[in-house]
């Protein structure tokens, strides 16, 4: 491949859990055949870049934070988030008409939330979906791995440092979760 001139390689991951793929029509990769196409990339030299979906009908905090988390884990060069779109014209728009807030088509952009989800409001969706960008390329193993630094003494140290970096994350999720939901109970209801 890479003697083919093939420099980068992109694929669409979307979410972690392959029930929600299989509701909205995908065909969930597995994940050791994700993992054996991203080994054999990087071991050739070519740049990956995944892509996920956050704000599917059944995705929760938890499990857009499991998707967050596998990201990171997977290992790609980069990765592209953003929220679910239902795109004007598309079967989802059709079948997400009841939940759509959104009447500016230039909102429907992917990272501005467009629709009622059924347990995550818009302030949720948006700051899960930086929290993802936060967590994906706010890690020393980003840069090592972009500069494609295999030193063991560096990787070793990139380790430690990825660790307190994830608990910190971790930390600040947790008190952006609580804040969030202390502002839903405090919210008037109609």
């Amino acid at each position: 491949m890479h003697r083919a001139r093939l420099r980068a390689l992109s694929f669409g991951v979307e979410s972690v859990a392959d029930t929600t793929l299989k509701k909205v029509g995908r065909r969930p990769i597995p994940e050791p055949h994700q993992r054996e196409v991203l080994r054999r990339c990087r071991d050739l030299g070519i740049v990956t870049a995944a892509f996920y979906v956050l704000g599917f009908a059944e995705d929760t905090w938890d499990s857009i934070q499991a998707t967050i988390e596998y990201s990171i884990d997977l290992g790609s060069t980069v990765a592209q988030f953003k929220i679910l779109t239902p795109y004007p014209g598309t079967p989802l728009y059709k079948r997400m008409l009841p939940t759509i807030t959104e009447t500016d088509w230039e909102r429907f952009d992917g990272f501005t939330p467009t629709f009622t989800h059924a347990s995550l409001t818009h302030a949720e969706l948006r700051f899960l979906l930086g929290n993802a960008y936060t967590q994906f390329y706010m890690r020393p193993s980003f840069l090592t791995n972009y500069m494609r630094i295999a030193m063991p003494q560096v990787r070793t140290l990139v380790e430690s440092l990825d660790g307190r970096v994830r608990e910190h994350h971790r930390r600040d999720v947790m008190a952006k979760k609580r804040s969030l939901a202390d502002d839903r109970l405090a919210a008037p209801v109609c």
